[in-house]
């Protein structure tokens, strides 16, 4: 097992295995040159092959150290660095600069 910015994760293969009871269809894995997960994308519904769901998850580090998922039918799965970029967007909103107890 390797430290990510998901926490600890396992290779590929063993992933995909963890999941054969839910019939995943596709696993989507951006990596940085260092071989660090950055984002995952599942896809599949066994119980709606036409309208399949894609669930992508990635961190917000070092801005919040948040994770985010956002799901999607797979038709967009093309759009899935648009429907990320816009996602972080609107997370990073929630973002507030501390305030000093003397109100300075």
């Amino acid at each position: 097992m390797q430290a990510s910015s998901f926490g600890n994760y396992i290779d590929e293969e063993a992933f995909k295995n963890s999941f054969v009871q839910q019939s995943l269809d596709d696993l989507y894995v951006e990596k940085d040159k260092g071989g660090k997960v950055l984002t995952l994308i599942k896809c599949g519904d066994p119980e709606n092959p036409i309208a399949r769901k894609c669930e992508q998850e990635f961190v917000l580090n070092p801005e919040m150290r948040a994770r985010v998922t956002t799901i999607f039918q797979s038709v967009h799965l093309q759009d899935w660095k648009t429907i990320q970029l816009k996602a972080k967007k609107v997370v990073q909103g929630f973002i507030v600069k501390p305030i000093d107890i003397k109100g300075k």
